[in-house]
């Protein structure tokens, strides 16, 4: 018998072991499956996803793989994408009332990178530390309150069977793997999406507490939706040395304030969404290192603070996202800038500033910072004038929305045009 044969039967007499003690129901197949060991027989397929796995059943419907062992009981399920190869923990719409506990399953000391939904449910409160099992990475954590199409389609959430909770079945008439394929039925879509939504929220709890840890000594989690939830500040607890976060989404919550260092030990962090919030005051040291973290959120590339209650952007705010390429303002309640507020932003391509209260926009942009800036976005303002020469000093400009403007002001907009037409003839003929 070759090594290798030997290593694979080790692995899965040492999996059947696990299954055994921690999923009481695989007992009946555990005397059949050893007989099937001792023979030299595979009764048991070895998993898509993982050796360390074994496919139980498939899921006709999406072509998954319900597996085992698995690291949480029922009513949630362990599934494997066949085509992708992703794992994925099903806790979605399970009526827990508890946080479910995680339990070490047997992989020879290798990691498993998991993706967990545990979106719609009965718990409110999560406050548990060294939750995650030491040989367990989680890319995907879910906890969105949402059913946004935009999310759903990212994520290939097709585990949800969402069609077979549909509010109404004589509104769409399509199977599961046909549900997003029509761009015509997109405004229905999203219609019936908001309706089931509704739905789920009336069966389940938002989260108002949130602690869970998302670092540990081995194990880590990288992109967490905690969108659509009840959460009024930051969670720090839960963002302290959490050093393998890639994105966080923090979008419709009522967070009013941004404390200091809130994310500030996420080295890796390179996207946050804190949009349609209730933000009103951000901490000149929001977005920097804590002084007992390696490295701060330098990484961050995307910024939303749209839909928000801001009304003064304090100097220098920005200053240690030296990376950051977008930046969403807009729907806020600014009146004041000052070119101060664009230090360190070097890389910035994208900034809305739409639909605030600005009066006067002399010198805000007289930065040599915003270099790079092509795309600048300043409608429905509360603009009297502009200068003639206002955004001469961004050379990158090519892309700027002021519409709604009165007649009047029109003119002001063409005197800076102007000045933009002849700097870039300036530079063609030099």
């Amino acid at each position: 018998m070759s090594n290798n044969r030997l290593i694979e039967q080790n692995n899965q007499q040492n999996i059947l072991l696990s299954l055994v003690k921690h999923d009481g129901k695989t007992m009946l197949y555990f005397l059949f499956l050893f007989l099937c060991q001792f023979l030299l027989i595979d009764c048991l397929n070895t998993s898509a996803c993982s050796t360390y796995l074994f496919r139980m059943d498939i899921d006709q419907s999406t072509n998954h793989e319900f597996v085992r062992p698995c690291p949480v009981v029922e009513p949630c399920q362990c599934i494997c994408e066949i085509e992708t190869k992703r794992l994925w923990i099903n806790c979605f719409h399970r009526q827990l009332q508890t946080f479910p506990q995680f339990q070490i399953i047997e992989t020879n000391n290798t990691i498993l990178e998991w993706n967990i939904d545990l979106a719609f449910n009965q718990f409110d409160n999560l406050i548990q530390t060294k939750w995650l099992p030491w040989n367990m990475h989680v890319h995907y954590l879910i906890f969105s309150g949402s059913l946004a199409y935009d999310l759903i389609v990212h994520l290939n959430l097709t585990h949800r069977h969402l069609i077979d909770i549909w509010p109404d079945d004589k509104h769409l008439s399509v199977i599961h793997d046909e549900l997003f394929d029509d761009d015509d039925d997109d405004d229905q879509q999203t219609r019936l999406l908001t309706e089931l939504t509704d739905r789920l929220n009336n069966r389940s709890k938002s989260i108002e507490n949130f602690a869970l840890t998302f670092n540990s000594a081995h194990s880590s989690i990288s992109i967490v939706y905690l969108d659509h939830n009840s959460l009024n500040s930051i969670p720090i607890d839960a963002l302290f040395n959490a050093t393998h976060l890639y994105e966080l989404y923090l979008s419709y919550n009522s967070i009013e304030t941004l404390p200091a260092y809130a994310f500030g030990f996420s080295h890796r962090l390179t996207r946050l969404d804190l949009s349609h919030n209730r933000i009103y005051s951000i901490d000149h040291y929001t977005f920097h290192r804590h002084p007992k973290a390696f490295a701060g959120p330098f990484l961050i590339d995307y910024l939303d603070l749209s839909h928000n209650q801001l009304a003064n952007l304090t100097t220098n705010l920005f200053s240690y996202l030296v990376n950051l390429r977008l930046l969403k303002l807009e729907h806020n309640q600014i009146r004041h800038l000052s070119a101060h507020i664009w230090t360190g932003l070097y890389r910035l391509k994208y900034l809305d500033l739409s639909h605030n209260f600005i009066e006067n926009f002399t010198q805000v942009f007289y930065s040599s910072y915003l270099n790079e800036l092509n795309h600048l976005k300043l409608t429905s303002n509360n603009l009297s004038q502009i200068g003639s020469c206002e955004f001469l000093s961004l050379k990158s400009l090519n892309k700027l929305n002021l519409s709604k403007f009165s007649f009047i002001k029109l003119f002001f907009f063409l005197r800076t045009y102007i000045c933009i037409q002849f700097r870039w003839k300036s530079s063609v003929s030099s």
